[in-house]
């Protein structure tokens, strides 16, 4: 049997997102052989979307996905599994599972979308901030009889919120059931300078979509010109009584003299009229 220390070095390797698995195996001239294995996860830089080949696994449009991540772990009975999602363009942070049954290893898949998915019928009413597709383990795993519960832990940009006056409780995780988008309970958890945090439950996988709630966009207030009250018309005075007031005005003798005067004049008129009539 081979006996010493040696070593050696590997220059380069291919690593999927996720978990690897990678072994080394060394045989002597004995034809002895010793295998060893080591488990490595490995997470794409912040940068780099995940090629998706063809086309997403879900047969989503290959055109409409931006990135896809995806991690493999075990999930158990009654007890919770966190699949993290790392790169910075993905809103979802964390889908977090706990089983109904104990499965070996299920592989947690996210597309992340530039629009609404192309699985879906309809799209989300109301302001959309992301849609993403999640999915679960093979075809009819993810369903409520393999799945207590799941959580998925997402974010928004606050700069986004404010520009669309929009609040942290205006904010709500859809579900595609099939037929329809329903709202999912969503609740805020944190906010620090860059981004809120929030919390959507499930017990299913399908495509999803962050969303203002209907009506929770405030419109601009219209600001209008303040209305000028209508300054009431000054009564318009007899021709007679301004003419009057303004003679009484201009030379100094009182307003009722000048009536008085005018009055005396109009009866010498008439009787001066009746005398020139009989004649």
């Amino acid at each position: 049997m081979a006996s010493g220390n040696t070593s050696w070095t590997v220059s380069s390797m291919n690593l999927s997102a996720g978990s690897n698995k990678i072994t080394a195996r060394a045989t002597d001239n004995s034809s002895n052989t010793y295998e060893t294995s080591v488990n490595v996860t490995y997470s794409l830089p912040a940068n780099t979307p995940i090629s998706t080949g063809g086309g997403g696994s879900s047969g989503e449009n290959v055109s409409n996905i931006e990135l896809i991540e995806k991690y493999d772990l075990p999930i158990y009975r009654n007890v919770t599994t966190f699949y993290r999602f790392t790169h910075v363009k993905n809103p979802v942070m964390f889908v977090n599972i706990t089983g109904n049954t104990t499965m070996d290893i299920i592989t947690a898949f996210e597309e992340v979308l530039k629009g609404t998915s192309t699985l879906v019928k309809t799209p989300p009413e109301g302001l959309v901030y992301k849609n993403v597709n999640i999915w679960v383990g093979t075809s009819g795993f993810a369903t409520p009889r393999n799945i207590k519960e799941a959580f998925i832990k997402f974010r928004v940009d606050n700069n986004w919120m404010s520009a669309n006056s929009v609040t942290s409780s205006d904010i709500v995780l859809l579900k595609w059931n099939g037929n329809s988008w329903i709202e999912l309970e969503t609740r805020v958890l944190s906010k620090d300078d860059a981004n809120t945090f929030f919390e959507g439950k499930t017990n299913a996988f399908s495509p999803f979509a962050i969303t203002v709630k209907m009506g929770g966009v405030k419109p601009t207030a219209k600001v209008s010109a303040p209305e000028i009250p209508q300054q009431p018309r000054e009564s318009q005075q007899p021709a007679q009584t301004a003419i009057i007031t303004r003679i009484a005005s201009s030379s100094g003798i009182s307003t009722w003299s000048i009536i008085l005067i005018i009055l005396i004049i109009n009866i010498i008129i008439v009787a001066l009229y009746f005398k020139w009539v009989k004649k």
